[in-house]
C-alpha cells in the first residue's frame, strides 16, 4: 500500500510537470531584420551611410504582397530594423544620393532570409556609383 501511495505521487508528479511544461509553451516571436548600410573608404574600412534608402521587396516580381515592400533610412550608424509578420526570403535595395549636379548615387544589395525567433544581419556595401536612382520616384 505505501508503494502504491508512491507510485501514484510520481505519477502525479510527472503528469503536473507535463501539463505545466506544455502550457507555458510560448509564441514563437516575429521574424526581424538588422541592415547595415556602408560605403568602402580608400583604406576598405566600413563607414556607416546614414541616410541611405532602403527597400525591403519581394524577391518574386509577381509576388502580390504590397505590405512587404518597404521603405525605410538609415540612422547614423548606418541602420534599419525590419520586422515582418511571417518567414520569407526578400530582396534589399540600398541607396544613397551624394551629389546633385552631375548627380552621383551609390547603391548595393542583398537579400533576407527571414526565420521565426531568429534576425536575420545584413550587411550592404555601396559601391555602384551612377548617374539615377535606382528607386523609380527619386
Amino acid at each position: 500500500m505505501n508503494n502504491s501511495k508512491i507510485f501514484n505521487f510520481i505519477v502525479f508528479a510527472f503528469i503536473s510537470l507535463g501539463v505545466i511544461t506544455l502550457s507555458s509553451c510560448k509564441d514563437p516571436e516575429i521574424p526581424k531584420a538588422n541592415i547595415s548600410v556602408v560605403k568602402k573608404d580608400a583604406s576598405n574600412v566600413d563607414i556607416p551611410v546614414q541616410g541611405a534608402t532602403v527597400r525591403v521587396k519581394p524577391t518574386a516580381p509577381d509576388c502580390n504582397w504590397s505590405n512587404v515592400d518597404t521603405i525605410q533610412y538609415t540612422d547614423a550608424s548606418g541602420q534599419v530594423h525590419f520586422e515582418f509578420e511571417y518567414e520569407m526570403i526578400l530582396d534589399v535595395e540600398a541607396e544613397k544620393k551624394y551629389s546633385d549636379d552631375p548627380p552621383v548615387y551609390f547603391s548595393g544589395v542583398g537579400i533576407l532570409i527571414l526565420k521565426e525567433d531568429e534576425t536575420y544581419p545584413e550587411k550592404i556595401i555601396l559601391s555602384v556609383e551612377s548617374d539615377h536612382s535606382i528607386f523609380p520616384d527619386n
